[in-house]
């Protein structure tokens, strides 16, 4: 491991820059975590601003998601290499607040056990997540474990790929030779301006195969681009707010379950979804990923 690594470095009001940091050392109750999404919120824009005072030298950021590159020698339940979440929040777990349950007003050390915002350390009070590594104190109290994906890691790490190209793709920044082997169980869906519905743009031949075989009592000309609404018996307002959601934030959703089918017919089916932000002169465009028959997830819970 090197010495060093890049941070998000607050040195006043206005001015954050990327410079070098020595990679911190972790005690017997700490994790250190290698970084491999995190995100930008209204907070440390306030940082910047400073209108949120920190000390000069903060490494900004609160929202980590990564690997365990290290654990303290009395850490128990996680390993090295895992893949792991970590809240804004870092409370110690043992203070009179966490104890209450009031784990943002944590003080630990205090001589009665609470402080305002004591919780919130990591892009506060401790060097943040905006950084190649970050330290995870009380890491038994502050850590979650992200389920294995199994067989829809590929398809995450090529979602990631992209966002590293351009954090709010569209559907230009698509590259259908990168996707070999998936054609058949995708689609590719432009939505509606009044966010009501999709119509198909790209379907792949099991999708077509599938859907013609179910709803065979319906012309289904892909050709022409086929409406969501002529496949599944939706909920308009839910189906709105489906796709308002999956269409505000470039982030994949995961669903499983079954299709109610516009013949009273179900399947069970599981998708991901990839939100396309809007192009000039488009709406927003969805390319789904489907599976009908293996399941493809492989975690409880999911």
């Amino acid at each position: 491991m090197p010495a060093k690594m890049r941070a998000a470095i607050f040195v006043e009001p206005g001015r954050i820059v990327l410079d070098e940091k020595p990679i911190p050392e972790i005690g017997p109750l700490d994790a250190l975590i290698r970084i491999t999404t995190t995100t930008i919120c209204g907070t440390d824009i306030h940082i910047m601003k400073g209108e949120y005072p920190v000390e000069p030298g903060l490494t900004i950021g609160h929202e980590p998601v990564g690997v365990i590159e290290k654990l303290g020698s009395m850490v128990k339940g996680y390993e090295e290499g895992q893949r792991v979440i970590a809240g804004a929040i870092m409370p110690s777990g043992h203070s009179n607040a966490s104890l209450y349950g009031f784990h943002s007003q944590c003080g630990a050390g205090t001589a009665h056990g609470w402080k305002a915002l004591g919780g919130w350390r990591i892009g506060n009070t401790q060097d943040g997540a905006q950084a190649d590594y970050l330290l995870v104190p009380d890491a038994m109290a502050n850590l979650a474990p992200i389920p294995d994906l199994g067989p829809l890691n590929p398809y995450i790490e090529w979602w990631n790929r992209l966002l590293s190209q351009n954090p709010r793709p569209t559907r230009k920044d698509l590259r259908f030779q990168d996707l070999v082997g998936w054609h058949a169980r995708l689609t590719l869906c432009h939505v509606l301006e009044d966010g009501s519905d999709m119509v198909a743009h790209i379907v792949g031949e099991d999708v077509k195969a599938l859907f013609k075989s179910v709803v065979n009592d319906r012309h289904l000309d892909f050709t022409k681009g086929t409406r969501l609404r002529d496949l599944i018996d939706v909920d308009s307002e839910a189906q709105r707010q489906h796709l308002a959601k999956i269409t505000l934030i470039p982030s994949i959703a995961i669903s499983k379950g079954e299709l109610n089918l516009v013949n009273d017919r179900k399947i069970a089916i599981a998708s991901l979804d990839f939100p396309l932000m809007p192009a000039p002169d488009e709406t927003p465009y969805v390319l789904s990923l489907y599976d009908f028959e293996a399941p493809l997830f492989t975690t409880r819970g999911l």
